[in-house]
C-alpha cells in the first residue's frame, strides 16, 4: 500500500491489484480495508530481517506488479522500491532492469516470469 499511495494517486488498478495479492495470501476482505484504512503515506520499511527468501521473492515480484499497474515510474516509488530492496539484499541494477523490462512489454509479463527473474537474481546476489 505504501509504494500504491507514494505518487498521491492511487489508481483502481493499483487497488484491484493489492486486493488480488492479499487475496492470494489469504487476507480477508476486513483486514484488506483494515490494511488501506490503516497505511498512510510513509517512507517507512517495516522490518524485513524475518522474511524467508520465498516471502522476499515475493514482496519483490508484488513491488513490480503495483508499479506497473497505473502504468506510470514515478521517482519516489523507485527510491522507496531500492530501500527495500536494499534491505531485502536483491541487486538494485537487477531491479532496475527488471522493472523496465516489465514496462517495455506492456501487459505481456505474466507474473511468474517477474517471478522466476527476481528468483534468479537471488541465486547471482
Amino acid at each position: 500500500m505504501q509504494l500504491a499511495r507514494i505518487d498521491g494517486d492511487t489508481s483502481e488498478t493499483e487497488l484491484k491489484l493489492i486486493q488480488e495479492i492479499g487475496a492470494s495470501k489469504f487476507v480477508s476482505r476486513k483486514d484488506m480495508d483494515m490494511i488501506f484504512q490503516s497505511t498512510s503515506n510513509k517512507s517507512t520499511i517495516p522490518s524485513l530481517e524475518a522474511m524467508t527468501e520465498d516471502e522476499k521473492i515475493d514482496l519483490i515480484t508484488n513491488l513490480v506488479m503495483v508499479m506497473r499497474a497505473d502504468g506510470r515510474i514515478e521517482l519516489r516509488e523507485m527510491t522507496f522500491c531500492f530501500d527495500v530492496v536494499n534491505k531485502i539484499g536483491f541487486p538494485e541494477t537487477r531491479f532496475f532492469n527488471l522493472v523496465v523490462g516489465v514496462f517495455d512489454q506492456g501487459d505481456l509479463m505474466e507474473r511468474e516470469v517477474i517471478r522466476k527473474y527476481v528468483e534468479t537474481g537471488f541465486r547471482f546476489a
